[in-house]
């Protein structure tokens, strides 16, 4: 092999290892942003910001999954949270508030509209004995896992 084989071959896995190190950043970015839907009726929002992060984390131990989200800013009466299967769906509305009448803003980094985050639970829970509550801009949730039935042996009975 000559030189200039062995040095391109270098380049192309550095560009290779780059680029898997970016979508393995822009997959573990894209869980936490969370992309809000405006109202069109709303002019004032035609220019704010269309994206924003949703910090979460999800704790699993022998009984639950345990799940805390942070949603500053939005009504506990604008939050959802829906269980399919293992498919968790937490949606809501953060509403625009119209604080600047004779004002134009200099700077608008919150975002405002609906939006939707599913999480994918690592396993079966119960979603009749789910909770879920709301403090100081923090949705809590607490979903019991799925009891496993145990096995147990059916007799065979002679039929006539």
């Amino acid at each position: 092999m000559s030189y200039f084989d062995h040095l391109n071959s270098g380049f192309r896995r550095a560009a290779h290892s780059v680029a898997e190190g970016w979508q393995h950043l822009w997959h573990s970015a894209s869980n936490a942003v969370t992309h809000f839907k405006s109202n069109p009726s709303n002019s004032d929002l035609s220019n704010s910001v269309r994206w924003g992060v949703l910090s979460c984390e999800m704790t699993d131990d022998s009984e639950a999954i345990q799940l805390k989200l942070e949603v500053p800013g939005i009504d506990e009466k604008h939050l959802h949270v829906d269980i399919q299967g293992q498919l968790l769906t937490i949606s809501g509305e953060r509403e625009f508030e119209h604080e600047t009448k004779d004002k134009n803003y200099l700077l608008q980094e919150r975002a405002y509209g609906s939006f939707s985050r599913q999480f994918m639970l690592p396993e079966k829970v119960d979603s009749e004995g789910a909770k879920a509550s709301y403090k100081r801009g923090i949705l809590s949730l607490y979903i019991p896992k799925q009891v496993a039935q145990e096995s147990r042996k059916i007799p065979v009975q002679s039929g006539h």
